[in-house]
C-alpha cells in the first residue's frame, strides 16, 4: 500500500474518530493504532494474512548485505536531537 493510502487510512480510522484530551493520551492511542495496524490486521499485500502470521509462515526477513549506508548525504538532518544526543551536548552523560 502506498504511503498516501496508509496516511489516509490513519487519518480516517484514528485521527478523525478520536478527540484527544492531552498529548500523552494522543501518543498512547496513536501507538496502539500503529501496533494494531502493523501487527494484527490482515494486509492484501501479504495474501490477507496479518504481518505476524505472514512472518510465522515465511520466517524472519533477511537483509541483503549489511546495514543501510547513506552516500552523498541525501538524507535530511533530524529536526530535533534525541534525548541521548541532547544530554551528551549538555554534558549530562
Amino acid at each position: 500500500m502506498a504511503a498516501k493510502q496508509r496516511a489516509k487510512r490513519f487519518r480516517d480510522e484514528c485521527l478523525n474518530e478520536t478527540l484527544f484530551a492531552s498529548l500523552p493520551e494522543a501518543r498512547r492511542i496513536i501507538e496502539a493504532w500503529r501496533v494494531d495496524y502493523n501487527r494484527h490486521r490482515p494486509h492484501s499485500s501479504l495474501e490477507q494474512l496479518t504481518p505476524n502470521d505472514f512472518a510465522k509462515l515465511n520466517g524472519p526477513c533477511k537483509r541483503q548485505g549489511g546495514p543501510l549506508e547513506l552516500s552523498g548525504g541525501s538524507a535530511a538532518r533530524p529536526v530535533a536531537a534525541s534525548n541521548e544526543m541532547a544530554q551528551t551536548k549538555n554534558g549530562l552523560s
